[in-house]
């Protein structure tokens, strides 16, 4: 048995369809289009916030008084030795440390590289126990510090549970600064 459409019919059906792909296009390809806008469009405000904030850091220091160089020599550690420097780093961060809740079980100092006459490049790794919100104040103080200190390595895994209810985590910390023969000391 064949099935014979009216032309009447055809037109209905041809309409219907395309109302189902302009609604398919809609679901598919705008809708999600425009949900990406509008988080980069999101993104781009807290990149614009974040630039402003940087700006006006940058305008605090300039109009501090000291020229930026000071400045940064300032958050340097001095040593006239890099055994010595990367002791000071080594106490520093043990410091740091001690005043978040996490402790240093070990810290290893590393020689290092390449040096000049004006700067060293100090290396120390940490081992080190404490809970996430002891190990986050201990990050964010490093970050907003007196002195310049970056972590550019960072492990962190269960520790164990030591029966308080909170789990511990062991936290390896590799952490890099510069020290100076003229720098202000700490």
């Amino acid at each position: 048995m064949a099935f014979t459409l009216s032309a009447r019919d055809k037109r209905a059906l041809q309409r219907g369809a395309l109302v189902v792909l302009v609604a398919l296009a809609y679901v598919v390809g705008i809708r999600p289009s425009r949900a990406r806008r509008a988080l980069l469009h999101e993104q781009l405000g807290a990149e614009r916030a974040v630039l402003v904030r940087e700006r006006a850091a940058a305008a605090r220091t300039a109009g501090a008084g000291a020229p930026p160089s000071d400045t940064v020599a300032a958050r340097l550690f001095a040593g006239a030795d890099p055994v010595i420097a990367s002791a000071s780093l080594a106490e520093y961060l043990a410091g740091e440390a001690e005043q978040h809740d996490v402790w240093v079980q070990q810290s290893t100092t590393r020689a290092p590289g390449t040096t000049s006459d004006a700067a060293t490049p100090l290396e120390v790794t940490l081992r080190a126990e404490g809970d996430l919100s002891g190990l986050l104040r201990l990050l964010n103080a490093l970050e907003h510090g007196p002195m310049l200190a970056q972590v550019v390595a960072l492990d962190v895994r269960p520790a164990g549970d030591d029966g308080t209810g909170t789990a511990p985590l062991a936290i390896t910390a590799t952490v890099r600064s510069v020290a100076t023969r003229a720098g202000a000391s700490r």
